[in-house]
C-alpha cells in the first residue's frame, strides 16, 4: 500500500536537501557555513535583532549559536551590542565585512535557487507555494 503522505515528506526532504547542497558548496567558496550564512543575511536583511530573534528565524538550536555567533565575531562580520532598550539584551549588527560577504553570496544563491525551480511554470509555483502554506509553513 502506498503512503502519500511519507511520499510527500520523503520529497519535501529530498528537496530542501539538494537546495542545500547546491547553497553549501557557493558558501564553501566564501568560508561561510549554511548556518552562519543563515545568520549573515537574517541580519543583512532585518538589521540588528537580538540572539534570540535571529536563532528563531534560523530555526537553529540554542545549542549551536555560541559557536556560530563565535566563529562570525572572529570573522569580522558581525558585533555584539547592547540593546538600547533594553541594556540587559544584546542585539547582533552586521559589520561591513559581513554586508560585503551576503552582498557576494546572496545574487549566485538566488540564481540558484531559479535555476533549481525553473522546470516549474508560474503557475505551478503559485499552487506549490498556496500548498506549503496550508500545510503549516505559514
Amino acid at each position: 500500500m502506498e503512503n502519500k503522505n511519507a511520499k510527500i515528506l520523503i520529497g519535501l526532504s529530498r528537496n530542501l536537501h539538494a537546495l542545500h547542497h547546491q547553497t553549501a558548496q557557493l558558501l564553501n567558496q566564501h568560508h561561510v557555513t549554511l548556518s552562519q550564512f543563515g545568520v549573515l543575511e537574517v541580519l543583512y536583511s532585518k538589521g540588528p535583532l537580538r540572539i534570540g530573534e535571529v536563532q528563531a528565524k534560523i530555526l537553529s538550536s540554542t545549542g549551536t549559536m555560541p559557536t556560530i555567533l563565535k566563529n562570525l565575531e572572529r570573522q569580522q562580520y558581525i558585533q555584539k551590542v547592547p540593546d538600547p532598550q533594553d541594556k540587559r539584551a544584546t542585539k547582533l549588527q552586521l559589520l561591513e565585512k559581513g554586508k560585503e560577504v551576503v552582498e557576494k553570496i546572496l545574487p549566485e544563491n538566488l540564481e540558484r535557487i531559479e535555476q533549481y525551480c525553473s522546470t516549474l511554470s508560474e503557475n505551478e509555483k503559485e499552487e506549490l507555494i498556496h500548498l506549503l502554506k496550508k500545510l503549516g509553513g505559514k
